[in-house]
C-alpha cells in the first residue's frame, strides 16, 4: 500500500507521521504483518466482535510480538489518560473521579464498537470546554447548588448520546466532508484558547476576606466531594505561592517537551532503560508532587494546591442512576436541547476527524458508512457514562496516533488501557489527590501549544493561502471563543458554502 499524502494531513500530526514512516522502512516484515490484520480487523463490522475475539487469540498465538505490542501500547495509552483525564475534569467544572470514570466508559465502549480497532476514545477538551458553561458559577445555573448543576450535566449527556446514536443510525457522518480544512483549523484554535482560558483558574487563591468553607454554597446545598471555588483573586507577584505555582508549570512544561527528545537509553547491567518507557505526562506528574510534597510541604512548609484540596476520591465505583433532573421542566429542557445539540456535534467532528487521520496512518481504506459505528461507539460510551455518574467524551486524536505509533492494531490495547484507568480511580485515589493542580495546568498548557495552528500567522501576513480561508480560520476561532465551538462550526461551513457558490 502507499504511503498516505502527508501534505493532506494536519501539522499537528506530522510529527508523529514522520516517525511511523521511518519506523515502517525499517520494521519491514513486521509492518506488512500489521498492515495485513488492520486492513482485516477493520473489514469485520462491531457487530462481530464474538468472531472479532476468536479471530484476535488465533492471531496474537501466532504473533507473540503483536501481542506485547498491544499490551504495553495499552499500559502507555492508559498512563497517559491519568493525567489529562484529571485535567480536563477541571476544566469541565467536575471532579476527577468523574473524570476518570468518563475515560474508562467512553474508552470501552468507543473501543469495543469503533469501526478502526485501535482508536483511543476518553474525556476531551473540546467537550468539556462547552460543558463548563452547565458546570460553572457565572453560567446558565449558577445560582443553583452545584450538586444539582451537576446533574444537569449528567442529563445534557445523556440526551447528547441518544442524539449521537440516532446520527449513526441514519448514516449522517458521511456529511463531514462538507467542513473544509479552514473550518478545521478555526475549530483547533478556537480549543486551544478556550482550554488556555480554563487553566488560569490555578493562578488564583481564595479572596482574603472569605473564608475557605462555604465560598461557593450555602449550608442548604448538599455536600458533594468537589465544589468549583468562587470569591477568588488572582495571586500576586510579591507572594511566594506564585512562584511556587509558576515553578511547578514550568517543570511539568519542561518535562513533556524535552523528554521525548532524550535518545539515550539508561543501561542498568545488561538491563536498557529507554526514556519512551515513561509517557512525559507521568514523568512531570512524579516530579512536580515529589517537590510539592518533599520540598514545598515539609521543608518549607509552604504547601501548594493539590487536587485533593478541591476533591476527594472516594474509590467508590459508580452506581447507576437516571439523572435527577425535571424532565417535564420547559427551563429544563431549553439548557439541556442546546447543550446537548452542541456536544453531540463537537464530539462527531472531532472523532470523524481522527477516524479520517487513523485510517492513513495504518494504510486502511473504509467505506464512508462505516464512518457511522464511530457515532454508534461515540452515543454508547457517553450513555453508559451519563447514567453511571460521569460526562462522557470522544476520540482523542493524540492518543490513537500514539496507540498505532507503538504498533496496536486491534481493540486489546484500548479494552485494558480502559481497565487499568478504572483501576487507578479504585486504588490509587490517594496517590493522585497529591499531585499539585498546577502540574495539571503545565501539561495542558503543552497540549494547547500542540493543539494550536500556530502556521495560522503565517496564512495571515504572507496570504500563503486564499484570503477566504484566512477569513474563515479568523471566523470559526473568533465565534469559538466568543460563543462555542459548535456554532463557529455551523458558521464557518456556512461561510464557506457562500464563498464557494460565489466563486
Amino acid at each position: 500500500m502507499p504511503v498516505p499524502n502527508l501534505k493532506a494531513i494536519s501539522s499537528r500530526a506530522r510529527p508523529y507521521l514522520d516517525v511511523w514512516k521511518d519506523r515502517s522502512t525499517r520494521v519491514g516484515a513486521e509492518s506488512k504483518t500489521l498492515a495485513k490484520w488492520s486492513w482485516h480487523m477493520a473489514r469485520r463490522s462491531p457487530s462481530m466482535l464474538g468472531s472479532y475475539a476468536v479471530d484476535s487469540c488465533k492471531f496474537y498465538i501466532h504473533n507473540p510480538g503483536c501481542f506485547k505490542n498491544e499490551v504495553l501500547s495499552g499500559v502507555s495509552i492508559a498512563f497517559m489518560q491519568v493525567p489529562e483525564s484529571v485535567a480536563f475534569s477541571f476544566v469541565g467544572g467536575v471532579s476527577p473521579t468523574q473524570g476518570m470514570y468518563s475515560t474508562f466508559f467512553i474508552g470501552l465502549f468507543g473501543g469495543l464498537l469503533t469501526s478502526l480497532p485501535g482508536m483511543v476514545s476518553g474525556i476531551a477538551g473540546a467537550m468539556v470546554a462547552i460543558l463548563r458553561e452547565v458546570t460553572s458559577n457565572d453560567g446558565p445555573l449558577g445560582d443553583r447548588c452545584y450538586a444539582e448543576r451537576v446533574e444537569y450535566a449528567f442529563a445534557v449527556m445523556f440526551v447528547c448520546s441518544i442524539i449521537q446514536l440516532l446520527v449513526g443510525l441514519l448514516q449522517l457522518p458521511r456529511f463531514i466532508k462538507i467542513v473544509p480544512h479552514a473550518v478545521m483549523t478555526g475549530f483547533m484554535n478556537g480549543l486551544s484558547i478556550l482550554v488556555f482560558k480554563a487553566q488560569l483558574s490555578a493562578f488564583k487563591v481564595p479572596n482574603d476576606t472569605a473564608t475557605q468553607q462555604g465560598l461557593s454554597e450555602d449550608a442548604s446545598c448538599p455536600h458533594t466531594d468537589y465544589v468549583p471555588q468562587a470569591h477568588q483573586r488572582w495571586m500576586r507577584l510579591n507572594e511566594a505561592l506564585t512562584w511556587q505555582v509558576l515553578s511547578i508549570v514550568f517543570i511539568s512544561m519542561a518535562i513533556v517537551k524535552l523528554q521525548p527528545m532524550i535518545k539515550g537509553r539508561l543501561r542498568i547491567g545488561r538491563v536498557s532503560i529507554s526514556a519512551k518507557v515513561i509517557p512525559p505526562t507521568l514523568t512531570a506528574m512524579l516530579v512536580t508532587t515529589l517537590l510539592a510534597q518533599l520540598v514545598y510541604r515539609l521543608a518549607l512548609d509552604r504547601p501548594v494546591p493539590t487536587i485533593g484540596d478541591l476533591a476527594v476520591f472516594t474509590g467508590k465505583p459508580p452506581r447507576p442512576h437516571i439523572p435527577d433532573v425535571p424532565w417535564g421542566d420547559g427551563f429544563f429542557w431549553s439548557i439541556v436541547g442546546r447543550y446537548s445539540v452542541l456536544l453531540a456535534l463537537v464530539g462527531l467532528i472531532e472523532s470523524i476527524m481522527t477516524w479520517q487521520l487513523a485510517q492513513r496512518i495504518v494504510q486502511v481504506r473504509l467505506p464512508a458508512s462505516y464512518g457511522a459505528f464511530e457515532a454508534i461507539s461515540q452515543g454508547v460510551g457517553n450513555l453508559f457514562a451519563s447514567l453511571f455518574g460521569s460526562v462522557g467524551g470522544s476520540v482523542m486524536v493524540g492518543q490513537t496516533t500514539i496507540n498505532f505509533l507503538n504498533g496496536a492494531r486491534g481493540r486489546l490495547s484500548t479494552t485494558l488501557a480502559s481497565f487499568i484507568i478504572l483501576l487507578f480511580v479504585t486504588v490509587a485515589g490517594d496517590v493522585i489527590q497529591l499531585v499539585p493542580i498546577s502540574t495539571l495546568t503545565g501539561i495542558l498548557f503543552v497540549v494547547v501549544i500542540e493543539t494550536f495552528e500556530w502556521r495560522t500567522f503565517v496564512y495571515l501576513f504572507r496570504l500563503s493561502i486564499p484570503l477566504a480561508d484566512v477569513i474563515t480560520v479568523i471566523l470559526v476561532t473568533v465565534i469559538a471563543v466568543v460563543m462555542n465551538l459548535a456554532i463557529a462550526v455551523l458558521i464557518g461551513v456556512a461561510w464557506s458554502s457562500v464563498v464557494f457558490a460565489w466563486k
